[in-house]
């Protein structure tokens, strides 16, 4: 999530209670005010009953204008009672759009850490990462630099169709391509399987 740590107590050793003091400082006492109720707030949204059936991704906050911005899939149903508990508390909310419910993601990452994904994409999987307010996609992370920027855009793409979220590969941890000699000039461009448990194709009832 992207609400910032709650400044809380300071840690046991020096060094984390350093970062501590330095952290409330730069916030302020009222950024450290409104830091722990837009953490409080998002506490509250994440606890509603149902709101993992509603467009909800997640949230981010500015302490400093006292405002969270949420990101949200598809139908706004649910919205009006956060912006109102929002304004209850003296917050401002905000919704910008995601193109993916986290349910597909949290398949995504499922079909990902099988051990047979290694097969479909032709390389494995060292890292997930996103998405994020200012990339809203999903990365994923392997040690990909003998591999052409077209290839794996064209991997990327390929996947992206397959489990209906928009998906980019970049230089991560070292690995040996999954079925290919260390010389091979591109990744598996066909995804040639998909693993038990592993996303659905798009389709007219699993729309990208």
């Amino acid at each position: 999530m992207a609400v910032e740590p709650d400044p809380g107590q300071p840690g046991n050793d020096a060094e984390s209670n350093d970062s501590w003091v330095q952290f409330v400082l730069a916030l302020g006492e009222d950024g450290v005010r409104n830091q722990r109720d837009q953490r409080d707030f998002a506490d509250w949204i994440e606890a509603l009953p149902g709101i993992g059936q509603t467009g909800y991704y997640q949230p981010r906050s500015d302490h400093r204008r006292r405002h969270l911005t949420i990101q949200w899939y598809g139908d706004p149903d649910g919205q009006a009672a956060i912006v109102s508990e929002g304004r209850r508390r003296g917050l401002s909310v905000e919704f910008v759009p995601i193109a993916f419910p986290k349910s597909r993601y949290e398949e995504f990452v499922q079909w990902m850490t099988h051990p047979s994904s290694r097969d479909a994409l032709g390389f494995t999987v060292h890292s997930i990462s996103g998405p994020t307010f200012d990339e809203p996609f999903v990365v994923l992370g392997g040690e990909v630099e003998q591999f052409t920027e077209e290839a794996l855009r064209a991997v990327g793409e390929e996947l992206s169709r397959l489990v209906g979220i928009h998906v980019v590969i970049r230089p991560g941890l070292p690995f040996r391509p999954w079925g290919q000699p260390e010389t091979s000039p591109s990744p598996t461009t066909g995804l040639r399987s998909q693993p038990p448990g592993s996303p659905r194709r798009p389709g007219p009832h699993h729309p990208r």
